[in-house]
């Protein structure tokens, strides 16, 4: 991605700088069973955890500052705590720390009614970049379920306006 998306109020040379504050704790459940959870510590470090064992990954400092990007893009901050019918069966939660803030977004399994469907749509692509930090086949990514969710929102909201 070009350019730089100042988040803690300095320049674009401070931002580029300073070490990413970007903190990231997500879990995806099914059936009631964590299928994994991940958590991204401040020094770029991304802890995946399956049933079956865990994996660390690096992500690159270039990665972090696209997610950085994604995040201030999406508004990520300003989302609803959830989305969908509640579903202790079936949900992910992404947990971010950014530059003092933190926010928890919950997106449940059943979404097919949610009316804030531009806030959704935002918390989809947010799940799905946090996703896309690890290459783990045997931990579920729903990443093409939920580019297809976003193509149905996004027909919808064209039909509406």
């Amino acid at each position: 991605m070009a350019g730089s998306v100042v988040l803690s109020g300095g320049t674009a040379c401070e931002s580029l700088a300073r070490e990413p504050s970007l903190e990231i704790a997500a879990e995806q459940f099914v059936y009631g069973q964590p299928s994994w959870t991940a958590s991204l510590a401040f020094d770029r470090r991304l802890t995946v955890k399956l049933s079956s064992g865990s994996r660390l990954f690096n992500v690159p400092r270039s990665r972090v500052r696209e997610l950085e990007t994604l995040l201030a893009r999406e508004h990520f901050f300003e989302l609803a705590e959830s989305y969908g019918e509640v579903d202790v069966h079936d949900f992910r939660s992404i947990t971010v720390k950014l530059d003092g803030r933190s926010k928890r977004v919950v997106i449940y399994g059943a979404i097919g009614r949610e009316a804030r469907t531009d806030e959704l749509s935002r918390a989809l692509r947010v799940a799905m970049a946090v996703r896309g930090l690890f290459d783990w086949p045997a931990a579920l990514d729903s990443r093409k379920d939920d580019e297809a969710v976003l193509r149905k929102l996004a027909e919808n909201h064209s039909v509406v306006h």
